[in-house]
């Protein structure tokens, strides 16, 4: 029990610390090309924080085709547990250090999120298969032609891209790419030490993905986005959560090219509601003064504590 417990530690730091890696120097070279706040953080933030869920549906999907012996339900669990989390945990975190106010861009961007996760939901009742992966991909693509043409998008520099240089690029990449390596290793050992820690303890892997797999992939999302919300760069922190949750499909989507992701129905009747109820409670927060304040964080916060009794009960 020692040791499978120590690789799932180790396998939860190499994701936050190779996540912290890409989110921080992508940032740098995104500023550097003029790419405005929202979009950093829908975007780039967003995908970069959300390649341990990615990295770990990928792996238990092929986790699957070489012993179908492995549960998918590990794949599913850390996205619909990390998009919960990131609502309600995440987002209650960052609203408690400090109010959000609202754009209108940051609200057309949680309706996104919110038909994107219906469309999952709706996929992943009959269980999600390449073809399933396929629609869900052109959706995603709509959503960043969406975002690369919004008034929130490149802002008009005129030397965009060319103050960075040829020195900061190279280590930036570098970087970049070892925290990639860190991120699949990562992804390894966690998905490996969940299946030897749900065996001992005779634990579900669904309920281990679904709260302790899906919160500790999110670390990366509480640390960018309570930071961002800290230092007032609501753009950051708010499409950090909505991009990230989008992201996050997208692992999905990849996965079912290797094997059908599927959840039980009993799983799926408890974790859904809240899945689909967060993102419109959040659209209702946004609207409602155009900003979330700290006792609506407090509300999410409560949500997120409801789901995980929920799960254990």
């Amino acid at each position: 029990m020692i040791m499978p417990l120590l690789l799932f530690i180790a396998g939860l730091v190499l994701l936050v610390k190779g996540a912290d890696y890409i989110t921080e120097y992508a940032s740098k070279i995104a500023k550097k090309c003029g790419i405005s706040e929202f979009m950093i953080g829908i975007t780039f933030v967003a995908f970069t924080t959300s390649i341990p869920e990615i990295s770990v549906s990928i792996v238990s999907a092929a986790s699957q085709v070489v012993s179908t012996n492995t549960p998918i339900d590990i794949a599913s669990g850390t996205v619909i547990g990390s998009n919960i989390a990131n609502i309600g945990l995440v987002l209650g975190l960052a609203v408690l250090s400090r109010s959000m106010l609202m754009k209108k861009t940051y609200i057309d961007e949680g309706y996104f999120m919110l038909l994107l996760s219906g469309i999952f939901a709706v996929l992943l009742f009959a269980g999600i298969t390449w073809y399933s992966g396929v629609i869900l991909l052109m959706v995603m693509f709509i959503f960043l032609l969406y975002v690369k043409n919004s008034r929130g998008g490149i802002s008009k520099t005129k030397n965009f891209c060319k103050i960075i240089s040829k020195k900061e690029t190279v280590r930036d990449i570098s970087i970049s790419v070892f925290g990639a390596g860190m991120i699949v290793v990562g992804s390894i050992l966690l998905v490996n030490s969940v299946l030897d820690i749900s065996a001992i303890l005779g634990i579900p892997e669904f309920m281990i993905a679904i709260i302790a797999v899906a919160v500790g992939t999110s670390l990366p999302e509480i640390a960018t986005s309570v930071v961002a919300a800290f230092k007032k760069m609501h753009g950051i922190s708010l499409g950090n959560i909505i991009g990230s949750n989008i992201f996050n499909i997208f692992g999905i989507a990849l996965a079912s090219f290797l094997v059908p992701i599927s959840i039980s129905h009993k799983a799926f009747l408890i974790s859904m509601p809240i899945f689909i109820l967060l993102p419109v409670i959040l659209i209702f927060f946004m609207r409602t003064k155009r900003k979330i304040t700290k006792k609506e964080g407090v509300i999410l916060l409560v949500i997120y504590a409801v789901f995980v009794a929920l799960q254990v009960i």
